[in-house]
């Protein structure tokens, strides 16, 4: 549980724009996540250019039903066996919706662990001036507190994100952040052990399982 905690811990404090949260639930992604949330033939279009996601109700539970362990585990090399799913909220005063599914390797959260947050913008501008306000992040003066990396092919834009850890220490979280159209996808790959250079791709193609 500490462990879950952790996790929990990294993908916030990474969030520059998002929200932490508290509430979290069980679900089997092969099937629908229960009565309270959105039929899995529901989707959000937020505009013409946005990726379809499922439909999502603010205070209810989000359905994490688009990814599915089986393919999860050919891109990763590691079963995924257990679901932490939050509600879904405001994105800001001003619209839009922001949640979260996070797929483990364990129902420990040991291992791997693959989050991908929502931000649905309630404007193509609102996205882009999210995304600008994390890159806004990424140094202050001469001090860099995170690693940016340019994304090509993905999305309208896209950049990889992790923290610029200078005593030597392992990373544990390597972040993505892709824009298409109004929605801004926040992607973590987790492993407590330290992650490696092979993330960055499996994060690629995780995205594009369904979004590309």
């Amino acid at each position: 549980m500490k462990a879950k905690l952790l996790i929990a811990a990294l993908v916030s404090c990474a969030v520059i724009a998002g929200g932490v949260f508290l509430f979290v639930s069980k679900s089997n992604p092969n099937a629908p996540s229960g009565g309270a949330t959105p039929s899995q033939n529901n989707t959000s279009d937020t505009t013409p250019d946005s990726p379809k996601l499922k439909a999502q109700t603010v205070g209810q539970l989000a359905d994490c039903s688009t990814y599915t362990f089986d393919e999860l585990s050919k891109v990763w090399g590691v079963p995924f066996v257990d679901t932490d799913i939050n509600k879904v909220s405001e994105l800001s005063t001003s619209g839009g919706k922001l949640y979260s599914c996070t797929y483990n390797q364990t129902d420990s959260g040991t291992g791997v662990s693959y989050v991908i947050e929502y931000r649905e913008h309630p404007s193509v501008e609102s996205a882009k001036q999210s995304m600008n306000d994390t890159r806004s992040t990424e140094k202050y003066g001469d001090k860099v507190y995170y690693l940016k990396e340019d994304k090509a092919g993905v999305g309208d834009e896209a950049f990889f994100w992790a923290r610029n850890r200078t005593d030597g220490s392992k990373e544990p979280n390597q972040q993505m952040y892709i824009r298409k159209g109004a929605v801004v996808f926040l992607l973590s790959a987790i492993n407590l052990d330290g992650v490696n250079s092979t993330y960055k791709d499996k994060l690629v193609s995780s995205y594009k399982l369904h979004y590309e």
